[in-house]
């Protein structure tokens, strides 16, 4: 496993570009040439021109991204251009998985999902350079993954050997206080018998 890698994220910037500006073209001829109908969905398409020329315009203002995993640790953009992103240490992951049909209309599939703690990242094919670079993200992951499980099992097998060596007949440590408390007691009505005699 190398210990750097970094997958850059692709921003899409000239497809947001073609679709904000064919919906504009297209969106302005139906309103200004055809009836009712038309200009209803002119004005649908002139709605979605404005998502895309926001998305346009975010691709050049912030960088796309980086996911940046090593031997310790995880660093997650918050999304596509948001240019804000979380480092996690790698124990922290908790599932890495794809989701093939049950995904947002407005992203691509297959979806990365990482579940990181409590926050839960998404990750669409398009965001990609190559479907090649979301899974080898994936997949690197599942390798920390386990790792993690491996070393989780090693410790509970520590412990329990530790258990085992215990030596016999000594005070579990929540009796410490009662085992105490018996052998003051038991030296107690020694010293009465001995001052009796």
């Amino acid at each position: 496993m190398a210990d750097v890698v970094e997958v850059s994220l692709e921003h899409s910037r000239w497809r947001h570009f073609t679709w904000a500006l064919a919906s504009i073209i297209i969106g302005s001829a139906l309103i200004a040439k055809l009836g009712a109908i038309f200009k209803l969905a002119g004005v649908v398409l002139l709605v979605l021109s404005a998502r895309s020329t926001f998305l346009f315009i975010r691709t050049l203002v912030k960088a796309a991204g980086t996911i940046r995993i090593d031997r310790k640790t995880v660093q997650l953009p918050q999304g596509l251009c948001r240019g804000t992103s979380h480092s996690f240490a790698t124990s922290e992951v908790r599932y890495v998985y794809f989701l093939r049909r049950a995904v947002p209309w407005t992203q691509a599939a297959p979806l990365l999902v990482i579940e990181v703690g409590d926050q839960v990242f998404t990750y669409s094919r398009d965001w990609f350079v190559s479907e090649a670079d979301q899974r080898g993200v994936a997949q690197i992951l599942h390798k920390h993954l386990a790792k993690n499980e491996a070393n989780a099992d090693l410790d509970k097998k520590a412990t329990s050997s530790g258990d085992d060596k215990k030596p016999p007949g000594s005070p579990a440590p929540g009796n410490h206080r009662a085992h105490s408390k018996t052998a003051a007691a038991s030296e107690q009505k020694a010293s009465q018998n001995e001052a009796a005699e």
